[in-house]
């Protein structure tokens, strides 16, 4: 969950630099994070059974660490893939390999991002995908003029 500055800096910079842009939104972002300690609820309307409760295993909407637990997961997912965190902006993740540049900007479940080629591109979209099921919600490149 980044700054909004540092956003505007990414695509400022995507801009100038004619970069590659993209953006996606994880499906069910929440269910994704395990829970590391026990969380107990009532069952819902339903599925009761009197003295019985639910035990969660995985973060849900509403919860009040549910947020927590994701961004836990998601910065493991990505520094899995290459990147680390800016230490300026926790919500922004920066890779430099071979094939380019690559810098993600995380809000919840959407990331923006800016890349140096469609390699890169591919190769952030395709490792992503290994964990999580993605929308697509944009997809820039760069006007060759």
């Amino acid at each position: 969950m980044s700054r909004i500055t540092s956003l505007r800096i990414l695509l400022a910079l995507a801009t100038l630099k004619d970069m590659r842009i993209f953006a996606w939104d994880v499906d069910s972002a929440y269910l994704h994070s395990k829970i590391d300690h026990n969380i107990y609820v009532r069952l819902p309307d339903g599925y009761e059974k009197p003295g019985k409760v639910g035990k969660l295993n995985k973060a849900l909407y509403g919860l009040p660490e549910a947020a927590w637990v994701w961004r836990e997961d998601l910065e493991e997912k990505l520094k899995s893939l290459g990147f680390a965190p800016l230490k300026s902006d926790c919500g922004v993740f920066i890779s430099k390999t071979t094939s380019g540049f690559t810098a993600i900007d995380t809000h919840v479940d959407d990331a923006t991002g800016i890349c140096s080629s469609e390699e890169e591109e591919l190769r952030i979209k395709c490792g992503i995908q290994k964990f999580y099921k993605i929308k697509e919600k944009i997809q820039l490149t760069p006007s060759r003029s």
